[in-house]
């Protein structure tokens, strides 16, 4: 396969994932609040150091092509924030600052985990594989 087009494919899945991410919940938490991924990315309050795992994700999509190495560091990076959030066991639900506990992680936090993984697992493979004469079409 090409590295254009791993890299195709890796930068669309992972961008589809994190837009599939944002039509989700992303935990359910003790008094049953369920808070959306959009409100969480548009308003950071939810967990703010979590959040930056969403411009450095962005960064990475945005040199993932010209600058390989650090879309790959970048997107190892966010997977870190994001799967740190595993240890959180509250979370804001309000401006005020009122918290809840997490009972459980929704489809929205894992989409939106998986959309940093694929991004630097598909980083690495592209990374390494070399373009050859055979893979050039006529």
């Amino acid at each position: 396969m090409r590295k254009k087009t791993i890299q195709n494919i890796t930068l669309g899945i992972s961008m589809l994932l994190f837009l599939i991410s944002l039509s989700q919940n992303i935990v359910k938490t003790a008094r049953g609040s369920e808070p959306s991924a959009i409100l969480a990315l548009l308003l950071g309050w939810v967990c703010p150091l979590i959040w930056m795992a969403n411009p450095i994700l962005i960064s990475s999509w945005i040199s993932f092509k010209k600058q390989p190495k650090n879309a790959i560091i970048g997107s190892f990076l966010s997977s870190l924030i994001s799967l740190s959030f595993l240890g959180y066991k509250e979370i804001m639900i309000n401006e005020a600052g009122h918290t809840d506990k997490i009972v459980s992680l929704l489809y929205g936090y894992w989409l939106w985990l998986f959309s940093s993984i694929v991004l630097f697992i598909g980083g690495l493979i592209s990374f390494f594989v070399k373009e050859s004469n055979n893979d050039i079409t006529t």
